[in-house]
């Protein structure tokens, strides 16, 4: 996605529900719950003017709200798909967006994963 200044403030959902995944109520985590991991790592200061990413924080009672994942540059935070997010509103100017890996798919494959298709050459130049 590329988040340009002034873009609003997205509606919490879920990064898995490109996916096709469903979620019933859940009380307990349970195995193969997730289809998605996702890995967020800052090459700047990520702050509430630049575009943080929101997340729930429940908290012990269950009632924190809302709350903004503020990184340092070089940290990271990692996220389940099924965990509700979305990004604040952006209000810095010059800032990059940034792409998803299905967005940039030749990162996914290898050289040696499509050789022989002359149609995926291409297609990645």
């Amino acid at each position: 996605m590329d988040l340009r200044p002034s873009t609003a403030v997205q509606h919490l959902h879920r990064d898995d529900r490109t996916h096709h995944a469903l979620h019933g109520v859940a009380t307990s985590y349970h195995a193969n719950r997730d289809i998605l991991l996702g890995l967020f790592v800052s090459a700047c200061d990520t702050t509430r003017p630049n575009d943080t990413t929101r997340k729930p924080d429940f908290g012990e009672n269950g009632n924190r709200g809302i709350v903004d994942a503020e990184l340092k540059a070089g940290e990271a935070f990692t996220m389940l798909g099924n965990l509700y997010c979305g990004v604040t509103m952006r209000v810095m100017f010059c800032c990059s967006g940034i792409y998803t890996q299905e967005e940039i798919s030749y990162l996914s494959y290898t050289a040696e994963d499509v050789k022989d298709s002359e149609h995926v050459q291409l297609r990645r130049g």
